[in-house]
């Protein structure tokens, strides 16, 4: 679910970087655009366990303007997760680590976006699809949410995004979570975005080449499969860190590819039986991260 969240906000939150100028609903039209990002985590809580996890996605979007200042936006992202555990010292769980260490998840999205006036519009989104083992029921893996958001550009230079989302849960419950966002130009060569799942201080170097700050989030839920120990149960990871980089960008800004290293200021992982009953949770020590992302847009 909350990889659903993020990609839902994402969506709503949606802009390359601060707009110097205010767009039209042309201006909003990209065309496709495609996104391969990988991460790679790595932590301990110090003493019996270890974890390494690896996630990759690739995402496709795309707009097209419609009559009445209308954008209408689709996308579609594909997701697979990989874990490695290492457990020592005599300790034990309950469910074999094998029954949660290979997941997938696909989400599709659609938004509407009504450009009121040059400075105002409104967003409307709703995003859902299954995220879990290959192995577990097909329904009970399924997530699904809705966005809504308004955009504002009070000067140049300056855009809000503000809103709220709503998220189904795998315990049947609802996640609600405020939208904000605010994108910043102060001068040609500095970008700064700040919210939620986006924060970036930026510095353009030379034409082409950035330096970052950036906020560093993982948020995933994944649904077991039926025939394993904890049936039907569900594995959470949330991560927030910070971490530097560097972007560059080609084929007159087509293309961007971007590195990142950084490190997790706070990263647990937990399993929930069926009912939403927690039965395991730890706290990893800040480790490592990576992030590798591609960009390209037609």
């Amino acid at each position: 679910m909350r990889a659903l969240v993020a990609t839902a906000l994402l969506a709503s939150l949606a802009a390359a970087e601060p707009e110097k100028t205010p767009p039209s609903a042309d201006d909003l039209h990209r065309g496709l655009e495609s996104y391969l990002e990988a991460t790679t985590y790595a932590g301990s809580n110090g003493h019996a366990l270890e974890m390494r996890s690896v996630h990759a996605r690739l995402e496709l979007a795309g707009g097209v303007p419609l009559p009445g200042r209308i954008l209408l936006r689709a996308n579609v992202s594909w997701g697979i997760s990989a874990y490695d555990f290492d457990i020592r010292d005599g300790r034990t769980l309950d469910v074999p680590t094998t029954d949660f260490d290979r997941f997938q998840s696909l989400s599709l999205g659609l938004q509407a976006i009504y450009v009121a006036t040059p400075r105002f519009g409104i967003l409307l989104g709703f995003q859902g699809g299954p995220a879990g083992d290959t192995r577990a029921d097909f329904s009970d893996s399924l997530t699904y949410g809705a966005t809504l958001a308004v955009r504002l550009q009070p000067i140049n230079g300056l855009t809000l995004r503000l809103g709220v989302g709503a998220f189904d849960r795998f315990t049947n419950s609802t996640f609600v979570l405020p939208i904000f966002g605010a994108e910043w130009s102060p001068s040609a060569r500095w970008f700064i975005l700040l919210g939620f799942p986006r924060l970036a201080i930026e510095y353009e170097v030379v034409p082409g080449l950035r330096i970052f700050l950036a906020g560093l989030f993982e948020f995933h839920d994944y649904r077991l499969a039926d025939g394993g120990a904890l049936p039907n149960g569900v594995f959470h990871e949330q991560a927030f860190g910070l971490g530097i980089g560097i972007e560059w960008r080609f084929a007159e800004g087509r293309g961007r590819l971007r590195f990142l290293v950084g490190t997790p200021l706070s990263h647990e992982i937990s399993l929930d039986d069926e009912e939403g009953n927690e039965v395991f949770q730890d706290d990893l020590d800040p480790g490592l991260a990576f992030r590798v992302r591609f960009e390209w847009r037609w």
